[in-house]
């Protein structure tokens, strides 16, 4: 079962998504060597492939999602999900919910 992870962000700024991933018991997930995916409805990708996520202290379960400004196309409101498959195999969808894009004041 995944956790619910509603979101709002500004269109004109660098977004960072700090994340503990824990099992469905609360316990801290070991992730290091993990293979990690964050996308949205938008087709907005990050990933550890790609390096817009970075594995902050595996054995923590710490991990943080970088999305540059301007990398989703529209203001409006989208799904996303992360997926996470550690080390040992097992896919599966971690957290998901509503992405807000709303408009930012200014440059």
């Amino acid at each position: 079962m995944s956790t619910t992870a509603n979101l709002a962000f500004f269109d004109n700024e660098d977004w960072v998504i700090n994340v503990t991933y824990k099992d469905s018991a609360g316990v801290v997930i070991n992730i290091t060597g993990a293979a990690i995916f964050w996308e949205t409805t938008d087709g907005v990708v990050a990933s550890t492939g790609n390096g817009r996520i970075t594995i902050i202290n595996g054995t923590a379960g710490q991990a943080k999602i970088d999305v540059p400004k301007g990398a989703v196309s529209s203001i409006g409101r989208y799904r996303h999900e992360s997926k996470m498959t550690p080390s040992g195999g097992g896919e599966r969808v971690y957290f998901s919910g509503a992405l807000d894009v709303l408009k930012g004041i200014g440059a």
